[in-house]
């Protein structure tokens, strides 16, 4: 059976790629039940894949998913320490930020974060600036009412809590609030012209990381986030920068010729980010794997959704961040650190800095990118 998912999965894959490409949605859907039949979670990583993209037409998925809810907190942390994408992106977010805001001077640190999560990104920042003599405040972007898909499963009050407490421990005075996008625009504005402080703007933007699940048309939401980010910057006096590390597929197919290739570009990328995953974790820890895969990675394998995007990249093609922010660069020690994180695993992940200023990081398993963390500041 083993051998035979090897040689057929593939095939059958690549037949439901081809069966939505022409519009074919009754052989797309018994692709997937003939796909459903023959996989389980607890196979290797291809089978695993086509596990759960089988789930559209299955509630297989529902069942565990359900289960693995009871224990959400053990889940969301097993992945975030073990899985190095978004450690790598929150490191370097944080690493790129302490260097250009030592290097200015200012008053006041002001990081506007696009969706501020459970904060895991934020406490070694905490305790770098405690020892900067600067203030720190923190606003998270506040979704609008039309947003509920995207709704974050943290609760912001207890965020903004626990990170409090975790500053006032390190002797570090923290103001931590939620805004819209709009809001905070006037307020930098306003406070530009009346106050004399000087203020380091930080526009921080993670999407498609491991962790972070599932966060529908979040995209759109964050290239406007960008846009406005660098409009601050550009034009209200302040110096600041943006960070943004993007897990997400699209950077890597945005020019496919056609819907097909941007499938398989797909699977190639959930292939891999399974692997990496199930790297972490021994065989007698399986069931904590599939726990971490049903509640943060199955939900983004659908082709339902691929074809969706790929729709609204043909009718749009507003889909990428066009920065014209020509300064700041990674320096080599972001990089030499970034390697100490991936310490043991250099044979499985590779980290290197790209772009025409050097301001971009990359970072791979076997060859295929899970992360592309950028920065850009004037």
């Amino acid at each position: 059976m083993e051998i035979e998912n090897q040689v057929s999965l593939p095939h059958l894959m690549e037949a439901h790629g081809e069966a939505l490409e022409k519009g074919q949605k009754a052989l797309a859907e018994v692709n997937l039940k003939c796909i459903s039949q023959k996989v389980t979670p607890m196979g290797d990583s291809l089978e695993t894949l086509a596990f759960y993209l089988s789930q559209e037409v299955t509630n297989h998925g529902e069942y565990l998913k359900g289960e693995a809810q009871k224990n959400f907190d053990s889940s969301f942390n097993a992945l975030y320490q073990g899985n190095l994408v978004g450690k790598v992106a929150h490191f370097a977010a944080i690493s790129a930020i302490l260097e250009a805001a030592m290097l200015e001077d200012c008053d006041e640190i002001h990081i506007i974060d696009f969706c501020i999560g459970n904060g895991v990104q934020w406490p070694s920042l905490l305790e770098a600036v405690s020892k900067m003599n600067k203030r720190l405040k923190l606003t998270s972007i506040k979704s609008s009412d039309d947003e509920n898909s995207d709704q974050c499963v943290w609760n912001f009050d207890d965020t903004k809590r626990e990170l409090c407490e975790y500053a006032k421990s390190c002797g570090l005075k923290l103001m931590v609030e939620e805004k819209g996008l709009e809001e905070i625009v006037s307020e930098i504005k306003i406070t530009n012209k009346t106050v004399a402080r000087k203020v380091f703007l930080a526009f921080n933007l993670m999407i498609g990381l491991p962790h972070m699940g599932m966060l529908r048309n979040r995209r759109k939401n964050a290239l406007e986030f960008l846009k406005v980010a660098e409009d601050l910057i550009k034009n209200c006096g302040s110096k600041g920068m943006i960070t943004f590390g993007d897990g997400d597929v699209f950077d890597k197919l945005k020019n496919s010729l056609n819907f097909k290739s941007f499938y398989e570009g797909n699977l190639v990328h959930y292939k891999a980010l399974l692997e990496s995953i199930e790297s972490q974790f021994s065989e007698k820890f399986s069931k904590a794997r599939i726990a971490c895969e049903v509640l943060f990675i199955a939900p983004c394998i659908s082709s339902c959704d691929w074809l969706q995007t790929w729709e609204e990249m043909k009718s749009d093609g507003d889909f990428q961040a066009e920065i014209s922010l020509e300064g700041g660069s990674l320096s080599k020690n972001v990089l030499m650190e970034v390697k100490e994180v991936l310490r043991g695993c250099e044979s499985s992940y590779q980290a290197r800095i790209e772009g025409g200023n050097e301001n971009e990081l990359v970072l791979e398993w076997n060859g295929t990118q899970l992360l592309r963390f950028s920065i850009w500041k004037n």
